[in-house]
């Protein structure tokens, strides 16, 4: 009732978001040009949520935007630094998302300046746990995903993929 405006604009972004996420869930793989646009949906969301506290870097270094990444691969990453580093703090967190290749492969990283962790082994929620095994069917001992933090550091989060699709003759999908 405040911001009739802005609550127009952001049941908009939803609707968008929630159309393009149950189009991608139908695919193995989607072009990382489409998760990046999904990205960008949720983060708009998320901006308005947290207003200042919350600041997005994009670092996207020449990655072929035809490369295929199995869907929520980036959105995963980003709502886990959302919920575990900005909404936990209110200072300002800025989360920089970086896309590379090297290598051929496809470096995807999420990096926060959030309150990071304390434990010997990194965390693993459902959602890591899902694009672990999800990382795992597709693209067997090619993928990596490699988390980094410490308290007070941040955390950064790193997936490794094949730039070249998996050969289904060798690897068949779940």
């Amino acid at each position: 009732h405040e911001d009739v405006t802005l609550a127009e604009k952001l049941l908009a972004r939803l609707g968008q978001l929630l159309r393009r996420s149950l189009e991608l869930a139908k695919h193995l793989l989607i072009p990382l040009s489409e998760e990046i646009a999904l990205v960008q949906d949720y983060l708009e969301i998320e901006k308005q949520r947290y207003g200042q506290r919350l600041i997005v870097h994009w670092e996207i270094l020449d990655p072929p935007l035809e490369a295929s990444i199995p869907p929520f691969t980036i959105q995963t990453l980003v709502e886990n630094a959302i919920k575990h580093a900005v909404a936990k703090q209110m200072r300002p967190t800025t989360i920089s998302l970086r896309v590379t290749c090297e290598n051929k492969k496809l470096h995807l990283s999420i990096i926060d300046d959030g309150p990071g962790f304390t434990e010997v082994q990194p965390p693993s929620g459902i959602g890591l746990s899902n694009l672990r095994t999800r990382l795992a069917h597709i693209y067997g001992s090619e993928a990596h995903l490699i988390i980094t933090g410490a308290r007070g550091k941040g955390v950064c989060v790193e997936v490794i993929l094949p730039l070249s699709p998996p050969d289904w003759r060798t690897v068949p999908p779940d």
